[in-house]
């Protein structure tokens, strides 16, 4: 008993995908804002916020660091 199946016509969804956001290489002064905030360092943190509010692009304000919590090499 043959049955003809057209696997090119099965049907599928238009939806956009929603791709996570991927870690990237923090520039220098993304760098230099999570040491600010690490250490507590309101003033420079403040200067950072505003820097980035006038200039589009200055620095990610949501930026993590990929290798927070992980073990330092032993030596």
């Amino acid at each position: 008993m043959d049955v003809d199946v057209d696997v090119e016509a099965a049907p599928f969804s238009k939806k956009l995908l929603m791709m996570p956001k991927l870690p990237h290489i923090l520039s220098l002064e993304e760098k230099k804002f999570l040491l600010a905030v690490e250490r507590g360092d309101l003033a420079n943190v403040r200067r950072m916020l505003h820097k980035a509010h006038r200039k589009d692009g200055y620095i990610d304000i949501n930026c993590m660091d990929s290798l927070e919590g992980a073990p330092s090499p032993s030596p």
